[in-house]
C-alpha cells in the first residue's frame, strides 16, 4: 500500500497544538496501528467502515426519503484536490445541502472524495455489503447547520455522510465520470489542485442509483482522528462506472489501497430504509437462466410485480372506448440533437440516459414531466423476431422503445410511489434499411410517428419491482429502424416481459388531435353503433370516477374508426422516414399490427425501478471538514 493516510507534515487532519499526534503517525501510520494515535479516536467502540449485514439490519419506518438541495447544480463543484490520502472535490460554499432520510436537521455539502484499491482493481471501497468489498466508494461528506467544524466533531451527529459503492462495468463509459476523471492528470503529487470547469453536477455522478434504499448506523469519521461524529448513510445500490476509469485513480495519483478496514460493530444497530431489500439480493432475468424469470417475478420480496394493474398489456382494439380529453402532446427539447448523455449496457437493455431540460406534458397528462432516459425491449435474431413487450391485437413488433419520464414535481423516490408519477412513452419498432445519421434528438429517433395516435392506460414498470406508478402511453405508429442496427441488439436475447394478463384492459380510442375532431365532426351523422357505444362506456366510466374521463385502462387516441384502425394496424404501411430521422422505413413486419402513418414518441422511462463544499483548510480535525473516508 502506498498511502492511506496523510503524510507526516499534512496536519490538516489534527488539531493545533497535537504534535504527538505527528509524531505517533511517524511511527505508526498503517491503520491498524491507528488506535494507538494519542488523543485520536481510533481506538473507540463506534468506529467505522463496517461490514453492513443486510439480513441483519432493522427496518425503520422512520427513514423517510431523502431532500436534497442543489445536487443538480452543475455549478456548484468548484476543486478537485490530491490531498496525500485522496482525491477530494471541494463545493461551493452554502449551495448543497442534504435533510429528511431520518437525519435529525438539515445539513451543508462541504466535499466528497474517493477510496479505492490499486491499479488491478483490487476492491478498495471501505465498507462491506454482506462481506463484498466494491472496487470503490465515493463518499459525500456533510456538517449540520449552525455548527462550526470543532462543534460538528464534537456532536454524535455534527457530521452526516453518504456512502455510494462503486461498481466497475465493461459498458460505456459515463460522460460525468470522463469528464471528472479528465482532471486527474494534474493531480499526480499531493496538494495538487485544479478548478472544475465542465458542468457538472453530484447527481450526474450518482447516475440511476437508487436513492431511497440506504442503511443507516452511527460511527466515525474513517480516518485519524477517528471522531466518532458521523450519522453514516451507506446506499444500497453501486455507482456504475466503468473500469477503466476507476484504474486512473490509483495509475494517475499513485495512490494505492486507501482504505481503511472494517470495524467491528461492537453491539451498534444497523439500520434500513423501507424500501432496502433486506437479506441478500435476488437477481432476476428474462430468461430461464436464473430462478427469477418473468414468471416468477411475482414471488421476488418487495416487488410489486403479483399486483392487479401491471404491464406490458395486449391492447385490443375492439375493447378501446373513445376519450375526448386525450389533446396534443407537448414535447420540449425533443429537437435538442445534444439531449442525449451516454447509452450504457444495464445487463437487462441498452439504455441512454438524457439530459435536464427535456420534457412532456399535455395528451392527457395531468402534470408535467422531465424525461429521464430511453431503451429498448427486443426478441432474438431469427428471421420473424418479436421482441416488443405490448402487444396489439396479440400480435408483436420486432422491438419496443420506452421513454421515461417523471412528474416534474416529485422526486424520483416519490414518483415511483405515485400512481402518476412516472409517465411512459412506448414505441414499436419495425425494420427498415435507411441508415441513422450520426447527430441526432428524439424528434429525429422518433421519424413520422404521428404522435396523435395512441393508446392510454394506468399500469406498472415491467421489470422487478414493478411499481404500479406509470401512465402509460403506447403510439399507434411504429418506428423505423435500420435493420442492421436492429441486427446489433440480438447480441442479448429476449428483453422482454410477456403481456400481463393479470387484470383485463379498457382501452379509449382518442379521437382528439384538430383536425381530427373536425373531420369526426363531419361525418358526426355517421357515427357508427360501435363508436355510440365505446362513447356511452366513456360516459359511464366518467361518473364513477368522478366525471375526470381518467378511468382505469387504457386510451387509445385519434383512432377515428377503431374498426378501420384495426383493419390498418394489420397491415403495415411504409410510411416513410421523416425528413431528418435516423429511423426509417422498412418493410411491412409478418404480422406485427400497423397503425396509421407517422406518429413520433417521447422520451424516457423509468425502468429500472441515482457536493460538497470546500471544507476549511483548518487546521486539524475540528477545523477540517471531515474526510469522512
Amino acid at each position: 500500500m502506498n498511502r492511506s493516510v496523510s503524510s507526516p507534515e499534512d496536519r490538516s487532519f489534527f488539531p493545533p497544538g497535537k504534535s504527538s499526534i505527528i509524531i505517533a503517525i511517524r511511527q505508526a501510520h498503517t491503520p491498524e496501528h491507528w488506535s494507538q494515535i494519542s488523543g485520536a479516536s481510533c481506538g473507540g467502540h463506534r468506529q467505522s467502515p463496517i461490514n453492513i449485514v443486510g439480513s441483519q439490519a432493522i427496518s425503520d419506518p422512520n427513514l423517510h426519503n431523502f431532500d436534497f438541495t442543489n445536487f443538480t447544480n452543475q455549478h456548484a463543484l468548484k476543486t478537485l484536490v490530491n490531498n496525500g490520502h485522496t482525491v477530494k472535490c471541494t463545493v461551493v460554499d452554502g449551495q448543497v445541502e442534504v435533510s429528511s432520510g431520518g437525519l435529525n436537521g438539515s445539513y451543508g455539502v462541504l466535499q466528497f472524495h474517493f477510496h479505492w484499491g490499486d491499479t488491478t482493481l483490487h476492491p478498495g471501497s471501505e465498507h462491506m455489503l454482506d462481506g463484498h468489498r466494491y472496487p470503490m466508494e465515493m463518499h459525500i461528506v456533510c456538517m449540520k447547520k449552525g455548527l462550526t467544524i470543532s462543534e460538528a466533531l464534537m456532536d454524535p451527529e455534527g457530521i452526516a455522510v453518504l456512502g455510494f459503492f462503486i461498481q466497475a462495468t465493461e459498458e460505456g463509459k459515463q460522460k460525468p465520470w470522463q469528464d471528472l476523471t479528465s482532471y486527474l492528470d494534474n493531480l499526480n503529487s499531493s496538494d495538487s489542485k485544479v478548478n472544475i470547469s465542465h458542468s457538472l453536477s453530484i447527481s450526474d455522478l450518482l447516475g440511476d442509483v437508487d436513492r431511497t434504499k440506504f442503511y443507516r448506523y452511527k460511527g466515525s469519521l474513517t480516518t485519524p482522528s477517528c471522531n466518532e461524529a458521523v450519522v453514516w448513510t451507506v446506499f444500497q445500490e453501486p455507482i456504475q462506472v466503468h473500469a477503466d476509469l476507476i484504474k486512473l485513480f490509483p495509475t494517475k495519483t499513485t495512490l494505492s489501497n486507501v482504505y481503511r478496514p472494517t470495524q467491528d460493530l461492537s453491539g451498534r444497530h444497523v439500520y434500513a430504509s423501507p424500501s432496502t431489500s433486506s437479506g441478500q439480493e435476488h437477481s432476476w432475468c428474462y430468461g430461464d437462466h436464473c430462478d427469477f424469470g418473468p414468471q416468477n417475478w411475482h414471488l421476488l420480496p418487495e416487488t410489486f410485480c403479483g399486483g392487479g394493474q401491471q404491464s406490458p398489456v395486449d391492447i385490443v382494439h375492439k375493447d378501446v372506448v373513445v376519450d375526448p380529453m386525450l389533446n396534443e402532446f407537448s414535447f420540449t427539447n425533443f429537437d435538442d440533437k445534444k439531449a442525449m448523455d451516454y447509452l450504457i449496457n444495464t445487463g437487462h437493455t441498452v439504455k441512454c440516459v438524457l439530459k435536464e431540460g427535456v420534457e412532456v406534458s399535455g395528451g392527457g397528462l395531468d402534470h408535467i414531466y422531465s424525461a429521464l432516459q430511453f431503451h429498448f425491449h427486443w426478441g432474438d435474431d431469427s428471421d420473424h423476431p418479436q421482441g416488443s413487450e405490448h402487444m396489439v391485437d396479440s400480435v408483436r413488433y420486432p422491438m419496443e422503445m420506452h421513454i421515461v419520464n417523471k412528474r416534474k414535481d416529485l422526486s424520483l423516490a416519490e414518483a415511483i410511489m405515485t400512481q402518476d408519477g412516472l409517465a411512459v412513452l412506448g414505441f414499436f419498432i419495425e425494420v427498415t434499411q435507411t441508415s441513422l445519421h450520426e447527430d441526432m434528438s428524439l424528434d429525429d429517433l422518433l421519424g413520422g410517428v404521428d404522435r396523435s395516435m395512441f393508446y392510454r392506460y394506468n399500469g406498472s414498470l415491467t421489470t422487478p419491482t414493478c411499481n404500479e406508478a406509470v401512465v402509460w402511453t403506447i403510439f399507434s405508429q411504429p418506428i423505423r429502424m435500420d435493420k442492421k442496427l436492429l441486427d446489433a441488439t440480438w447480441g442479448q436475447s429476449r428483453v422482454l416481459r410477456s403481456e400481463s394478463n393479470i387484470c383485463p384492459v379498457i382501452l379509449s380510442c382518442h379521437i382528439q388531435s384538430r383536425s381530427v375532431v373536425n373531420t369526426y365532426k363531419s361525418r358526426a351523422h355517421d357515427v357508427t353503433s360501435s363508436e355510440k357505444s365505446n362513447l356511452n362506456v366513456l360516459n359511464s366510466v366518467k361518473k364513477e370516477t368522478g366525471g375526470d374521463g381518467k378511468q382505469i385502462g387504457t386510451c387509445a387516441r385519434n383512432l377515428e374508426n377503431p374498426q378501420e384502425s384495426s383493419t390498418s394496424l394489420k397491415e403495415p404501411q411504409e410510411a416513410s422516414a421523416s425528413p431528418q430521422e435516423p429511423p426509417e422505413t422498412s418493410p411491412p413486419p409478418q404480422e406485427p399490427p400497423t397503425p396509421p402513418q407517422e406518429a413520433p414518441t417521447s422520451p424516457q422511462d423509468p425502468e429500472a425501478p441515482p457536493l460538497l463544499q470546500e471544507t476549511p483548510e483548518a487546521p486539524p480535525p475540528p477545523q477540517e471538514p471531515p474526510e469522512s473516508r
